[in-house]
């Protein structure tokens, strides 16, 4: 009688999107720095 089985699709639907957010953050975040030490280091 556990509605477990519904709530890992919802989790999984929007964890999914979370996790796109975040990796895109990160990339972001990844990209910035190293465009910054690029920029110094070529100075």
């Amino acid at each position: 009688m556990r509605p477990s089985g519904t709530k890992p699709r919802d989790r999984r639907a929007g964890f999914t999107l979370v996790e796109v957010l975040v990796s895109l953050a990160i990339f972001a975040l990844l990209a910035g720095a190293g465009a910054l030490v690029l920029s110094q280091t070529i100075d």
